[in-house]
């Protein structure tokens, strides 16, 4: 068992057993994003509506790579989720802490974690399990947060 699975309609993620960093709070990157407007400014998401509707972690994690803080291991096919993703996460709280439990998995603690959703080139979003509250101005080269990796759901 690597991880547990989530389905919500046509939604799905696979939520790891463990928390990235071995659990630690961590930096998301080692430094900020370059200035290169055409490069960067697609991936960053300001508005929270937008944030909220972000379902490509893959994609955002990618793009983070280059500066991902290396005590973020990441195996092939994981990635950061993103705000979206995170808040399915979220919305299942109590449901995949069962499953973690059951799996033998590490329980998500009721703490913030990133998400691989940029608001620029300085900061992440970050979302605060239990309660489900966003936050953008992380700053993702000092801010210390948790991270759990998200992969594809195979049925």
């Amino acid at each position: 068992v690597i991880g547990v699975g989530i389905k919500m309609g046509s939604f799905n993620l696979m939520v790891a057993l463990h928390d990235a960093a071995k659990g630690k709070s961590v930096a998301l990157t080692t430094k900020e994003n370059g200035t290169d407007e055409n490069k960067d400014d697609p991936y960053y998401i300001k508005g929270y509506v937008q944030a909220v509707e972000s379902m490509n972690g893959k994609a955002y994690t990618e793009h983070l790579r280059p500066i991902l803080n290396p005590e973020i291991e990441l195996s092939d096919g994981w990635w950061i989720p993103s705000l979206g993703e995170m808040y399915r996460i979220f919305i299942n709280f109590g449901a995949i802490n069962r499953a973690l439990k059951f799996a033998g998995g590490d329980l998500i603690k009721q703490d913030c974690y990133w998400t691989s959703t940029e608001n620029s080139a300085t900061y992440a979003w970050g979302l605060t399990l239990p309660d489900g509250y966003a936050y953008r101005w992380y700053t993702k080269a000092s801010n210390t947060l948790i991270v759990r990796p998200v992969s594809a759901f195979i049925r």
